[in-house]
């Protein structure tokens, strides 16, 4: 007897989209990998973006520009600055079950190294948002909000643990940094309202025009 498909059917929709919307500006990778590895990643690079057109209310082709998932991107997959809301976004996503306790680690650490500007800790492909990040962190009032994006599973209690030490270690003299858990409820959730928009506009409105009659 065959295993019965018990994949979330959310989660099929939504890859369906990152293949669709994200995948042709979201490149393989240079890596000798097999085909289902290279799925993966491209997954989880298009889902990094997908979050950030979300979070930041821009087009998908900007929000592939803030990805730098790769080799040695230092546990941060994508970085925006939204200099109108003064809003540093740092994502890390994967296609996957959520974030472990090692890969909380990274990217905690990969946090604190763009916080402190510590660039050399990450790959070439961080090179292209640097201006935006040192512009970002010399404007005063920055808000830095750090964001765990996955599709399985939940944040287990020791991440959690781990993630409001760095918010309270951060926010020492001030407030200036926040995480944010984004399950696929939250992911489906955007999918829907896109959606919804599209679907508004695509409605054609018909208009009746009535002679008026001189009396």
């Amino acid at each position: 007897m065959s295993q019965r498909n018990t994949e979330d059917p959310r989660k099929t929709q939504i890859i369906e989209v990152l293949k669709r919307d994200y995948f042709p500006m979201i490149l393989q990778l240079p890596q000798q990998w097999t085909a289902e590895q290279h799925e993966k990643n491209r997954l989880s690079r298009s889902l990094a973006a997908f979050a950030i057109a979300n979070l930041a209310d821009v087009t998908p082709a900007q929000a592939v520009n803030s990805v730098i998932d790769g080799y040695d991107d230092n546990g941060i997959d994508a970085v925006y600055f939204d200099r109108n809301l003064n809003l540093l976004w740092l994502v890390q996503s994967k296609i996957g079950n959520a974030p472990d306790m090692d890969d909380n680690l990274k990217f905690c650490r990969g946090i604190e190294d763009l916080i402190g500007r510590h660039f050399d800790n990450f790959n070439p492909a961080f090179s292209q948002l640097q201006q935006d990040v040192d512009d970002a962190l010399n404007t005063n009032g920055l808000k830095i909000i750090g964001c765990h994006v996955y599709m399985d599973g939940g944040i287990q209690s020791h991440v959690v643990r781990e993630l409001n030490q760095l918010q309270t270690k951060l926010n020492i003299p001030y407030a200036r940094f926040e995480w944010r858990d984004l399950r696929i409820d939250q992911n489906y959730a955007w999918l829907t309202a896109r959606q919804a928009i599209r679907t508004v506009i695509a409605v054609p409105v018909h208009v009746r025009y009535t002679e008026s009659l001189d009396i």
